[in-house]
């Protein structure tokens, strides 16, 4: 019994390690957005924000979409090609895997 309890001990460390990394990564993701450059784009009509953002870095782009208000947000995205409204969606949704499986690459 002492066993399978510092297996569980070490099972629930490794997760809290984990969660850890993934929680620097995703601070770093967000950190890409500058409060600044998120006012400006909040402030730009849709389609104009989208063409700008279509052609930027995509995880600063998605960085800056995951920090506007979710209404400015999907005007953005629907304003967008939709594979590249899915492309940045994706990795907002999904940035400490995409960050991790980068850093792997």
């Amino acid at each position: 019994m002492e066993k399978e309890i510092e297996g569980r001990i070490k099972v629930l460390e490794a997760k809290r390690v984990e969660f850890e990394e993934w929680l620097a990564r995703r601070n770093d993701f967000l950190a890409k957005a500058d409060e600044k450059v998120v006012s400006i784009y909040a402030r730009m009509r849709p389609d104009a924000a989208a063409v700008q953002l279509a052609n930027m870095d995509i995880e600063i782009a998605a960085a800056i979409l995951a920090k506007l208000n979710p209404r400015a947000s999907s005007a953005v995205l629907n304003e967008m090609e939709p594979a590249r409204a899915a492309q940045l969606t994706n990795v907002i949704t999904d940035a400490p895997t995409r960050i991790h499986t980068n850093e792997k690459s």
